[in-house]
């Protein structure tokens, strides 16, 4: 007895042709932003134009309220997408021409991005420290005042403005002056110098701005207490101090390093690089062409939490993202391609039908903002810093992307001749009777490729009818360590 030909449990012709165009055409896009995540290209005096269309997109989702959805998983996440936008857009247009239409535009945007900032620092969950010297805490008046110092620096001509600088500058060197732990508390008992670092580099340029000596007093202040209290293990900064006492309470955390490494090299540039040397040697590896920094010290193992973000074998998300600044402020070519690439990688990229591209699913803003903050992080008014390790080529990271993509590809492509037989036949043996499930997975492909809500990845998995959604772990990253 003949039997017949089994009826296909999916249409593949039709999903495996669709699929390989889909996944080239993706796997482009990823390798040519996989080869341009280089120092080289992104320290240029004139930023790629690319960083122009990620900072629209990220005005676009602050104005669609992407900043109060940070809020509401994190509490600082708010203000962060605010005045991280504002900071990576002062970087962006610094060294453009007065006249340059994106600087015009910063100068007119940046008074909003202040306000904003302004207002958060006196909600929660800072409206529990109106009685803190400076009021709200020094996380949102520090990111305020530079936001200020950066506004001014571009040649921002607003009286209120300049007034609020010189003014916020007064009351943060005198609170900086009678603090004897040479930093200023987060909340109420609570002191992590790391945010700190924001509100004396606003100090260092109101010294070049307006002259003076407040900003240099504050910054030797801070750095004499954290130098006298280095961690005798690894040499490191401590993440926070007691407020009493002034000694270390906490030893060093990745995130924290990477975070204060990316504002120090402006007022305390010997420290942070010393310390920037350690770190690099001691909390980092590269690896096929990628890099990470530890959360821990080595030999040590923590829980993971909001300020590391992830944590694998180590490994921390944060650190490792807030690190891709601090390399860029110190000139490390070399670890900022390698933690650039991985970034990349990490984000989950995809283009959708128009060649806009997408990063963590749209839904992760304050990572998007800090890493195009990374991207360009350097010491405002000051030439661009000595390359201090230079990039190595390497192809590898490429390759392996690379080879992995082909091998999906082929795999697709190698059974289209079985699965065009077997679709034949069962269309001859039974056209009526294809499914519903079947309908259901053109259906759903379509959709896809319509709306492109998808990363390329993670289509098989849809096209095989398993109905999953993409998720994706949006722990935000905070100043606090």
């Amino acid at each position: 007895m003949n039997q017949r030909p089994p009826r296909p449990r999916r249409p593949l012709l039709l999903a495996r042709l669709v699929l390989a165009g889909l996944v080239t055409w993706q796997a482009g896009a990823l390798l040519l932003d996989l080869r341009g995540a280089s120092h080289a290209r992104w320290s240029a005096p004139e930023p790629p134009a690319e960083a122009f269309e990620r900072l629209d997109k990220l005005r676009v989702g602050l104005l669609q309220g992407e900043a109060t959805r940070m809020g509401e998983i994190f509490p600082e996440g708010e203000i962060f997408s605010w005045a991280f936008f504002g900071l990576a857009q002062i970087q962006l247009v610094e060294r453009l021409p007065e006249d340059h239409p994106q600087r015009v535009r910063a100068l007119t945007e940046l008074p909003t991005v202040l306000r904003e900032v302004e207002q958060l620092g006196e909600r929660p969950p800072f409206d529990v420290n109106r009685r803190l010297n400076p009021p709200g805490g020094i996380i949102p008046a520090g990111l305020a005042n530079l936001l200020r110092a950066g506004y001014l620096l571009l040649g921002g001509t607003d009286p209120d403005i300049r007034a609020d600088h010189l003014r916020e500058s007064r009351r943060l060197s005198n609170a900086f002056r009678s603090s004897h732990t040479g930093s200023l508390p987060t909340y109420h008992g609570l002191t992590w110098p790391v945010d700190s670092v924001a509100a004396l580099e606003s100090l260092r340029l109101h010294d070049e701005l307006f002259g003076g000596t407040i900003g240099a007093q504050a910054a030797q202040r801070w750095r004499a207490h954290l130098e006298a209290n280095l961690d005798p293990d690894t040499g490191l900064m401590p993440s926070m101090v007691d407020g009493i006492t002034g000694s270390a309470s906490a030893g060093p955390r990745g995130c924290a390093l990477s975070w204060t490494l990316a504002f120090a090299p402006g007022f305390a540039p010997d420290l942070a690089a010393a310390q920037y040397e350690r770190y690099r040697a001691d909390w980092s590896d590269d690896f096929l062409g990628f890099a990470a920094f530890r959360e821990w010290p080595p030999g040590q193992e923590g829980t993971m939490d909001a300020d590391s973000g992830p944590v694998l074998a180590g490994w921390g998300a944060a650190a490792s993202g807030l690190g891709l600044a601090a390399s860029s402020a110190l000139g490390d070519a070399e670890r900022f391609d390698q933690l650039a690439r991985g970034i990349e990688l990490g984000s989950l990229p995809y283009r959708d039908l128009t060649g806009a591209r997408h990063a963590f699913f749209d839904q992760f803003q304050l990572g998007e903002t800090l890493t195009l903050w990374g991207l360009t992080a350097r010491p405002w008014n000051r030439e661009a810093p000595a390359v201090t390790h230079p990039a190595r080529a390497s192809w590898l990271p490429l390759l392996l992307v690379g080879s992995l993509l082909v091998l999906v590809v082929v795999s697709l492509l190698r059974s289209l001749p079985t699965a065009a037989r077997r679709f034949a036949a069962a269309k001859r043996e039974a056209t009526a009777r294809l499914g519903l499930s079947q309908g259901v997975q053109v259906a759903g492909l379509v959709g896809l490729l319509v709306l492109g809500l998808a990363a390329w990845w993670l289509l098989p998995v849809v096209l095989v009818g398993l109905g999953l959604e993409p998720r994706v772990l949006t722990t935000p990253v905070s100043s606090e360590a």
